[in-house]
């Protein structure tokens, strides 16, 4: 997993900014072009935490050939080499060689054990489990890729509205330059008008520190380097379906659950493996030996073929504390399968009730963004008339930069709160059904 401390550094623009989608992204010389779908493809291609998933999927396929093992045939050969101290032979025959060879070859197969089918079938279960825990897990990390993109955007955007806040600054002191000539304004009308410009100034400077965090952690989950050049991703639709309709989506896609009922299955199959090996086990092993000293038989090849049963009749408790914890277990992922339908079902409704409360507070924002810009130029012009104090033009300064702020902040809060809401219903970050890992 990711280093939580790198999170927080690098996502500091997310925490409280937004995308905004009208403005173009910025992007420096040699910076590389990217576009939301090629980040993600290219986080797939390069980052180690898929790598980590794949690897994992792996794994519980190589299960599989292990399960297989306890139902196919086994064979071991084996040769040796013998120096004895003397060499004894009985009436010509040679009973024992003073350097002397042997081969064995064994070949056996349990033809009944009572949990090898269901061991197996067990492992096919997990290995499919498996499969959709890493599909899952990879989309997560897909979505991480998708909040880092759009906070670089934000970040973008934030830069842009430090940069404006700083030129109103600067036209703020060169209005109140033009009252103190005409003897219609004080000097610390000038002062006040500077330290607002220095404001801005430490407000552009974390506004570029901000971005920068942002593109070094997106940088980081694509495995390049920075400087980035981002092409903003179109607006992905909402479904227009029922809460009732995207739950029943949701618990139909996401791999999360199709790997929780998986594991039920996998958990019926050990519990019922547990309890059969209470069954006796049937074994067939043949074995064949060839050798360069006859004894008395005077062959130098002997064989025999055995089969042998095996019953445990009582080993102490041992295998019936197994079938109770295997029940236990079953229990356990039936509950967590459960719970967490209940909880899909909870954030599908909570996603979409986000959605619309992001839409709000953005539309909310935007106007009043509109209502601070038309309040600025009206006291500018009142200012410059004679008719509004330094004061008064300073506080409307402040109040169109934090609307500015504010509109960035609402943006980003608006694509998270669509980012999460199709992650819920079980999509990728552009809308569409989760591929395969």
């Amino acid at each position: 997993m990711l280093d939580g401390s790198v999170k927080k550094a690098a996502l500091y623009v997310p925490a409280a900014l937004t995308l905004l989608l009208s403005l173009p992204a910025l992007g420096g010389d040699g910076a590389k072009t990217l576009t939301l779908q090629g980040a993600i493809k290219m986080a797939k291609e390069r980052n180690e935490e898929v790598f980590i998933a794949k690897e994992q999927m792996k794994q519980a396929k190589i299960a599989r050939i292990k399960a297989w093992a306890a139902l196919l045939p086994a064979l071991t050969v084996e040769g040796t080499y013998t120096h004895a101290n003397a060499e004894i032979d009985v009436n010509t025959r040679i009973i024992q060689k003073q350097d002397s060879f042997a081969g064995n070859a064994a070949a056996s197969l349990t033809f009944f054990k009572g949990s090898s089918i269901p061991a197996l079938l067990q492992a096919y279960d997990l290995a499919s489990a498996g499969k959709e825990d890493a599909k899952w897990t990879i989309n997560d990390f897909c979505f991480e890729v998708a909040r880092a993109y759009y906070a670089v955007l934000a970040g973008e955007n934030l830069v842009k509205a430090a940069e404006r806040s700083l030129a109103t600054a600067k036209e703020h002191l060169q209005a109140v330059k033009v009252q103190i000539e005409a003897e219609e304004a004080l000097l610390i009308d000038e002062t006040r008008a500077k330290m607002a410009i220095v404001t801005a100034q430490g407000d552009l400077i974390n506004a570029k520190n901000a971005k920068d965090n942002a593109e070094d952690y997106l940088a980081f989950l694509i495995n390049i380097d920075p400087p980035l050049a981002l092409v903003p991703p179109p607006a992905v639709g909402i479904p227009d379906k029922s809460d009732k309709e995207l739950a029943k989506e949701a618990l139909a896609k996401r791999p999360d659950l199709a790997s929780s009922k998986l594991k039920v299955e996998a958990a019926k199959k050990g519990a019922k493996g547990t309890w059969m090996d209470f069954l006796p086990s049937f074994a067939l092993t043949g074995t064949f030996k060839a050798s360069d000293t006859t004894g008395w038989s005077g062959d130098p090849y002997t064989w025999n073929i055995v089969v042998s049963l095996e019953w445990a009749l009582w080993d102490g408790g041992y295998l019936l504390a197994s079938g109770l914890e295997q029940e236990s277990m079953l229990d356990q992922a039936q509950l967590e399968e459960k719970e967490l339908i209940r909880q899909i079902k909870l954030q599908v409704k909570q996603a979409r009730r986000d959605v619309a409360n992001a839409e709000a507070n953005l539309a909310t924002a935007s106007e009043q963004l509109n209502l601070a810009k038309l309040s600025w130029d009206m006291v500018l012009s009142r200012y410059n008339a004679g008719l509004a104090t330094s004061l008064e033009l300073t506080d409307a300064d402040s109040t169109l930069r934090q609307s500015e702020i504010q509109v960035v902040a609402q943006q980003l809060n608006s694509s998270l709160a669509v980012l999460e809401f199709l992650r819920v219903i079980g999509r990728d970050p552009v809308g569409k059904d989760i591929a395969e890992p």
